[in-house]
């Protein structure tokens, strides 16, 4: 039986995925091809002269690969001349530990807690003994002063601090903030006391960020003036502004452990929630001569103005250039496959900021789409009754979406949520709910009587959410945590979600062979893993006050030295080593001695006695 990928249906799948080798590959070799830029250009005018050369002589095959070869090599070549490294003028290559002055601009909107702002500066110049000039963005917390007007995106500072290069995480199995931040191209820190910076000039160029910020400050600064309860304030601020400041930890953790953290933060989610209710709303308009154009417009304008509300947060700008792409086909009337526009907007994205293909909100949104994409309509049925209909629907989307981001959320948070049907069941509603009485709210803010009319359903229904979440949290074993999944399973998870796709559209043999090969691959490698796991002897040292005593790793059993329970804040310090291990016992260690004065034993709680 022969088969044929049709590849010329989807030619934004080969030109993002050709992007994203070369994104990769400047990154595995960024130290040498730093080096090569000039070779680099010329490669890249190479390639692109040959394929002119190729279109006018009409050679197909040579011409797809030359194509194909010239979108790698601007993925590398963009990584390239977006590398802030490669500039000599870097803090990196000028960074100094002492105090000295430098001229920084604000570029990212200062985040205000009580004594601390966080925000992130571009340097501009060091000024010691002369001035030198400087680039780079650094990770700024300074004491807050307030004697100062409040800090605004672009406002320049002298700042007298030293600046540190961010070092790698003291627990190597925790989360690394270096590594985030890297992806961000911020390298260095700085912490600022009262009295050690100043504002050298207020930014009164016009730009669309400042624009951005400052409405979201104004509308943050309106939902503290118009709601009344601080819970309902907080949840205003996450679920319409993308500000998750204030929110209590406990209550992430919560969401999060049910599988709808997703809710809490803007999103395709709340862009699509908001686009489908343009178009229901704009239905009304259908019998006009202009309908479709003016459907457009209107929602091309609401949903820019939504992402500027946010700040344009990477992941509601994502979501917004993808819905305004498939509003575009709409209005051209072309019958295009959903996977270009998906694969167009990410394609268009990378082009702008090659690093955020290291974007866990990028990885995880357009995972979620293509599976909704693909799967959806293979879950989804009709039952016959309208209201049975809708929870088939939202089970279907909900179950799609879990299954195509499922390696991703086991290889970064290493849990799995069990009732996330039911809680996506009970949650979304009440977003979408919740959402629309927002903008509302903000909408009739001028109206006092309506406003005090509007505050109490918003306290009720966030009351249902809180207490809802919190009652299928506790629902025994809805949470399988500590799951071991590291590099190596997240590849053939991967692979085995496309062959097993594959194999249901292409029904080839070959690939059925593929996804059965994969998963004997993978039985592989968990014998193995559990093998290596009964072997573990060590005495691991955390760099953590909370734990002022060594860990003893013996086997598949972690034993603790601590007076009482382990504490809530040790658990989650632990729990990368309970996942990196393998562990599936914990055991107190409640007496260390010494036997015959010679060798050191641990006596648990379950009076077991352990030796070196």
């Amino acid at each position: 039986m022969n088969f044929r990928i049709e590849w010329a249906k989807f030619p934004f799948l080969r030109y993002t995925i050709a992007l994203i080798i070369g994104i990769l590959i400047y990154d595995q070799f960024s130290f040498e091809l730093k080096s090569y830029s000039n070779y680099l250009s010329i490669t890249l005018i190479t390639i692109l002269c040959l394929n002119l050369a190729v279109y006018f002589f009409r050679v197909a095959q040579l011409k797809s690969l030359l194509g194909w070869l010239f979108i790698v090599f601007s993925g590398i070549y963009l990584c390239h001349i977006n590398d802030p490294l490669r500039h000599p003028t870097h803090i990196r290559y000028n960074c100094t530990d002492e105090k000295v002055n430098y001229a920084a601009q604000i570029n990212s909107n200062p985040v205000i807690s009580d004594s601390i702002i966080k925000c992130e500066l571009s340097l501009i110049e060091m000024i010691n003994e002369k001035s030198i000039p400087v680039t780079g963005t650094i990770k700024a917390s300074l004491i807050k002063d307030d004697s100062m007007r409040r800090l605004q995106y672009g406002d320049i500072l002298s700042i007298y601090s030293g600046i540190k290069e961010i070092k790698a995480p003291d627990n190597p199995y925790g989360f690394d903030y270096r590594a985030y931040l890297a992806s961000k191209n911020i390298f260095h820190q700085a912490f600022v006391k009262r009295g050690s910076y100043e504002i050298l000039a207020k930014s009164d160029a016009a730009s669309i960020w400042k624009s951005a910020f400052r409405i979201k400050n104004h509308l943050m600064e309106r939902f503290d003036r118009i709601i009344v309860k601080s819970q309902v304030k907080v949840f205003a601020r996450a679920l319409v502004l993308g500000d998750k400041n204030d929110m209590d930890s406990e209550l992430k953790t919560k969401f999060s452990e049910t599988g709808v953290i997703h809710v809490l933060a803007v999103s395709g989610l709340h862009v699509g929630i908001l686009y489908g209710i343009i178009l229901g709303l704009l239905k009304v308009f259908k019998s006009f001569k202009y309908h479709e154009q003016l459907t457009f417009i209107i929602t091309i304008i609401c949903l820019f103005s939504f992402a500027l509300i946010t700040g344009f947060s990477p992941s509601v700008s994502r979501s917004v250039l993808m819905f305004s792409l498939f509003a575009l086909s709409n209005l051209i009337n072309r019958k295009s496959s959903s996977y270009n526009t998906i694969f167009l907007s990410a394609f268009l994205i990378l082009l702008i900021s090659p690093k955020m293909i290291y974007n866990l909100g990028f990885q995880l949104s357009y995972a979620a789409v293509l599976g909704i994409v693909y799967f959806y309509p293979k879950f989804t049925f009709d039952s016959g009754y309208s209201f049975l209909n809708k929870i088939i629907d939202l089970s279907s989307v909900s179950l799609s979406a879990t299954l195509s981001t499922l390696p991703l959320t086991l290889y970064y948070f290493h849990q799995f949520p069990v009732i996330f049907i039911i809680s996506n069941l009970f949650i979304i509603p009440l977003i979408t709910l919740t959402l629309v009485l927002y903008l509302f709210l903000l909408a009739v803010s001028f109206s006092n009587s309506i406003v005090a009319l509007i505050n109490p359903i918003l306290e009720f229904i966030n009351g249902i959410m809180i207490n809802g979440v919190g009652l299928l949290n506790d629902i025994p074993y809805s949470l399988i945590e500590n799951v071991y999944f590291d590099n190596i399973y997240l590849i053939i998870s991967a692979l085995l979600l496309i062959f097993i796709v594959l194999s249901i559209e292409l029904r080839h043999k070959i690939f059925i062979y593929g996804t059965s090969l994969i998963l004997l691959v993978g039985l592989g490698y968990f014998t193995f893993l559990k093998w290596n796991w009964n072997e573990n002897e060590r005495l691991v040292f955390i760099s953590k006050k909370e734990i002022n005593a060594p860990i003893i790793i013996k086997g598949r059993k972690m034993l603790i030295e601590t007076k009482d329970e382990i504490p809530e804040k040790v658990k989650s310090i632990i729990k990368p080593y309970v996942c990196e291990f393998g562990i599936n016992e914990i055991d107190i260690i409640v007496d260390s001695t010494l036997r015959d004065n010679k060798t050191k034993c641990w006596v648990t709680s379950s009076n077991n006695v352990i030796y070196p």
